[in-house]
């Protein structure tokens, strides 16, 4: 992950669409890096409700809510279940960053 300086005093906004729970070693691997960056949850940093947990059927509805509530990204860690019903699980390298405030991000 690529640390860009924060401006001072501004807080951020991250939905995540994770499957699993804020528990799971990525969740918790990756909100590490975010802190060794400088985010830091409850100081500079809003991890919007609804953000762990999410169904398959609910991602397109959750990701909309995110942008209604001026998420500044939106990442999806890829532990989604597939259409045949086998799980897809991708560990942190993989995490893609799907929307940025004001345009779409990189997949």
């Amino acid at each position: 992950m690529t640390a860009r300086a924060q401006q001072a005093g501004r807080s951020y906004r991250i939905g995540y669409l994770a499957a699993s729970v804020r528990s799971a070693s990525h969740n918790v691997a990756f909100l590490d890096e975010l802190r060794a960056s400088g985010l830091i949850e409850g100081q500079n940093l809003t991890v919007l409700s609804g953000s762990y947990g999410v169904r398959n059927e609910l991602l397109a509805e959750t990701a909309a809510l995110f942008v209604n509530a001026s998420a500044d990204v939106i990442f999806a860690p890829g532990d989604f279940t597939r259409a045949d019903g086998s799980k897809r699980h991708t560990d942190y390298p993989h995490r893609r960053l799907i929307y940025r405030h004001g345009r779409r991000g990189s997949r």
